[in-house]
Parts: C-alpha cells; structure tokens; sequence
C-alpha cells in the first residue's frame, strides 16, 4: 500500500479505490506483487509475524498488513537498514540490526520456493541493502570499529539458502562534500585499506557461496569518487538507490549533524515539526491528551 508523505505513516486515500469490488482488487493486487518493489524497512526490535509486527514504530494495522504481504507474495524485495536517533543506543547496534535482518529474511525465504513454482520457475529478485552501517555508522557509538566480517559471511550464508531467489548485496560509500574528506568506519588510518578488505571479504563471501546468484555492489558517491579496487572488481557504481522517507533514518544533512569529540557524529533537531505535517485529528488528540495529563 502506497504512503501519503504528508501524513507519515498512514495509507493514502487513493488506494482506496482497489476496494470498490472483488475484481480490481484482485487485478491490481496481481499487478502490485509482480511489477513493483515492495520496501521492507528493517529496524531493531521489529517483529515480522504476521498480525505482530513490533508497534514500537508507531505501524498501522494496514502497514504491517502490507509487509506482511510484501514478505510473502511480491516478486521483488527491497530489505532496508533504518536507524532512529530518538529510540536509544542500541539503535546502532550492528548484531541488533542484523537480527531483525535476518528475522525478516527467514520469513520472506520461507514461501520462496512456493512462488518460484508459482511463477513457472521465474526466481524472486531481493535486494539487501546495508545503508550505511559500514561507512557511517559506526561513528555514532563510541567503542564501535565497525562490522565483524563474520556477520557479513553469515548474512550471505543466509541469503544462499534460498535458491529462488536472486540476491544483490548493496550499501553506500560516501566520501565527502565541499573539499571535506568522510572517513571510511570508525577508522582515522588507512581507511582506503579497510574499505578495500571489507568489500573484497564480501565479494569472496559471496563467490564462495553454494549459490549463484548472489551479487555486491558499492554505491559511493560524493566529490571524489575514485577506487581503483573497486573499479576493478566491478562492484561499485556512481549512484545512490534512495531510502524511503516514511522511516526513520541518519540523513546526513550538515545542518543537523556536528561532531563531536573523536570524530563521533551528534544530531540535533529542530525544536518542532511543522502542524501542516499532521491530520487535524491527531492534533485534537494531542491537545485532548496534553488537558488530561495537566488536569492529573
């Protein structure tokens, strides 16, 4: 189901129209599953069973639905890290995120090869993309060096089990603006060095999966955009497939980011999001409850 921007996290008020009778539903419903990407946000503490899909991200009953949805039925899947400032440090925790990654991928490879029959033995197309939990987030935790290569092995060792599916592995390299240099991880020296080992320890990862299809791709991006390794591997490309805006994420906006002492990432906030962003009814509530709590 489609997303209205203005109102975050509720279903837009045109899909209303799959709903006038049993045909169009199913019509468009066909059209969804095969011809469009569903969008699997993954975040820590979120639960991917059906009907209990973790509301801590404050879901609709028709957002999980749809999830749920995408999990079993699409034909082609986005898996996307998201890290919220707001819900506390384990946010960044990479063996956190991984969890809910893996939760959410057993749950889409459980019906893979259903659909693979299904479909005349055309696989599933999934892509997992890693945002940027090797690149810029581990700047955020203090104490943090970066991803252990054995969770990147046990990630493709995962995605290999599902034969019907074809799999790309991607996440992003920035590199700076403004003649402002972006390290690479958590690390002040030979930076070049470990972001070459970390790609080249995937990429074998992958080749020595029992599985053909698993495919890696770096998309760096920024004023300096040169990598002889990855050039030569083949894997980096020169753009940025975009995450959602409907989820929490780190936006790297310059405005809203500072650093602090050794090199660690702090974001502020603006003091207030604007009222035209909210339904008149939630607003209501909200000044209904704020009476509530002051007459308590």
């Amino acid at each position: 189901m489609s997303l209205n921007r203005f109102y975050l996290n509720k279903p837009d008020s045109y899909i209303a129209i799959v709903q006038t009778c049993t045909q169009v539903y199913s019509e468009v419903r066909s059209y969804l599953v095969e011809n469009q990407v569903a969008y699997i946000p993954v975040m820590v503490g979120m639960d991917y069973n059906y009907g209990e899909l973790n509301n801590e991200y404050g879901l609709t009953q028709a957002t999980k639905d749809t999830i749920a949805a995408a999990l079993t039925d699409f034909a082609n899947v986005h898996f996307h890290l998201h890290v919220d400032l707001v819900a506390g440090a384990n946010t960044y925790n990479p063996h956190l995120i991984f969890a809910s990654l893996r939760d959410a991928i057993q749950k889409f490879q459980a019906h893979s090869t259903n659909l693979f029959i299904k479909r005349r033995l055309n696989s599933r197309r999934a892509t997992v993309h890693l945002d940027h939990l090797l690149s810029l987030w581990p700047k955020f935790p203090l104490g943090h060096c970066g991803m252990p290569v054995g969770a990147l092995k046990g990630l493709v060792d995962l995605l290999a089990k599902d034969k019907a599916t074809d799999w790309e592995i991607r996440y992003y390299v920035p590199t700076g603006q403004a003649n402002k240099t972006t390290t690479y991880g958590n690390y002040f020296r030979a930076t070049n060095k470990i972001r070459d080992a970390e790609l080249a320890q995937l990429r074998a990862c992958a080749g020595q999966s029992d599985h053909a299809h698993i495919a890696v791709f770096v998309e760096m991006y920024g004023e300096d955009t040169t990598w002889e390794y990855g050039d030569k591997t083949g894997s980096v490309v020169r753009h940025r497939t975009p995450a959602t805006e409907f989820w929490p994420n780190v936006h790297f906006d310059p405005r809203l980011n500072h650093f602090r002492k050794n090199w660690h990432f702090v974001k502020t906030y603006p003091r207030s999001m604007p009222l035209e962003y909210f339904e008149d009814e939630a607003l209501a509530a909200a000044e209904e409850d704020s009476e509530t709590t002051d007459e308590d």
